[in-house]
């Protein structure tokens, strides 16, 4: 057997396989991290969504090349990761978010804090302040968001670092909302609409 060695430790891997292969294809994504072994030849260590312990080596060769992502260090409001290729949706907004800690009675009858969780939804009377949907692209290693600018027509569209939606430990803004709402290959119209504004 040859042996396989891991060639980005910390970079995780988006992709499907191509079709008429000798084992089953469904339509789901495989995500993994991609190994090489002694000849050259490279391997995503992935495993379907639908069973996760199921984990095998499919051969590079096998995946749909244009569909491959990398994960970005950025997830959503509801814990998502966020994959290049993946079209977000931005709301930021003015208003008040309440999440700091809460006193609640534990069952011994003591106050215990508990964190609240994060907002996920926009406050009632809550002013907004940007809203774009946009595509997530890696360009170098680093995320951007593109989306269509309606303020600068003639230009197109505008491409503006992803961390710009987050703080230094990559948790969304307070008064932000980033959710997925589809990615380029599955939603290939989605993208041209933020593309091309039809």
């Amino acid at each position: 057997m040859k042996r396989l060695s891991l060639v980005y430790p910390v970079i995780t891997y988006r992709s499907k396989l191509k079709r008429n292969l000798g084992f089953v294809v469904t339509e789901d994504w495989i995500v993994g991290q991609l190994y090489t072994d002694n000849t050259g030849n490279k391997y995503l260590l992935a495993a379907p969504p639908e069973n996760e312990e199921h984990q095998r080596f499919y051969d590079v060769s096998n995946l749909r090349q244009e569909t491959i992502g990398v994960i970005s260090p950025f997830k959503t409001n509801t814990d998502k990761p966020i994959f290049d290729g993946d079209i977000i949706s931005v709301v930021a907004y003015n208003g008040v978010v309440n999440d700091t800690p809460q006193n609640v009675m534990g069952i011994d009858g003591e106050s215990v804090m508990v964190e609240k969780e994060r907002q996920i939804s926009i406050p009632e009377n809550a002013e907004i302040t940007f809203s774009a949907e946009g595509i997530v692209r890696n360009y170098n290693g680093n995320f951007f968001f593109e989306y269509a600018d309606f303020e600068k027509v003639s230009l197109g569209t505008a491409t503006i670092p992803l961390y710009q939606f987050y703080t230094p430990d990559f948790v969304p803004i307070e008064n932000h909302i980033i959710d997925i709402i589809g990615n380029i290959y599955d939603n290939p119209q989605l993208s041209q609409q933020i593309l091309y504004y039809t």
